[in-house]
């Protein structure tokens, strides 16, 4: 869990730990006698810790990704063209905090966690998650996907995003309107009539 964490990874050592002892205990295993339990462990966590410093000290020395101007030149265009209180369709939950910060007046899909979008609304958390794979040569186009389900005409797609951002790139129904270092903002077309999907 810890190798793999985006975020949180703070609590992940302790509860894989609670986790494993509780396993081991219910495994019925014989315990340990106290002495080496008391030098062994101290040794494995220390040896741990040492061997992950290799990969985490250039990440704490390095610069960070995390600046202030990240989604700064999509948030402007947002506060420019985009309505107060509209909907924004912004792909993954890491361009949330910038996003907020740089066009605060509206709102959007993916906020701290995508988990809210599940609980609230678990047909639109499977058709996110269906657009979140979407590969460059996906057949359905997931534009008009985007505006009908989730009333949004912009979409937000981060750089890592490459198969959505590609396949909204050949949408008719989709307009690249402006890209940066962070990613890609897209203008959807509106739907025959000038509505946008319904919201609930």
């Amino acid at each position: 869990m810890y190798l793999g964490a985006r975020r949180f990874a703070e609590y992940y050592v302790p509860a894989a730990a609670l986790a494993g002892g509780l396993l081991l205990r219910d495994a019925g295993l014989p315990s340990w006698p106290r002495s080496l339990g008391r030098g062994l462990i101290p040794a494995a966590l220390t040896l741990t810790i040492a061997l992950q410093l290799r990969d985490d000290i250039p990440l704490i020395t390095g610069p960070s990704p995390f600046t202030p101007s990240q989604w700064e030149a999509e948030g402007a265009w947002l506060r420019d063209h985009a309505a107060p209180g509209e909907m924004i369709y912004n792909a993954s939950w890491d361009s949330f905090p910038f996003l907020v910060w740089h066009a605060p007046g509206l709102r959007y899909l993916t906020g701290l966690d995508p988990h809210y979008l599940k609980y609230g609304n678990p047909a639109k958390y499977e058709v996110w998650q269906r657009i979140q794979n979407t590969g460059p040569d996906e057949p359905q186009d997931p534009a008009p996907v985007i505006r009908d389900w989730f009333g949004a005409r912009w979409v937000v797609v981060d750089r890592w995003m490459t198969g959505l951002a590609a396949r909204l790139f050949r949408s008719p129904e989709a307009e690249l309107v402006l890209q940066s270092p962070s990613g890609g903002l897209f203008r959807l077309r509106d739907r025959p009539g000038g509505a946008l999907g319904a919201e609930d």
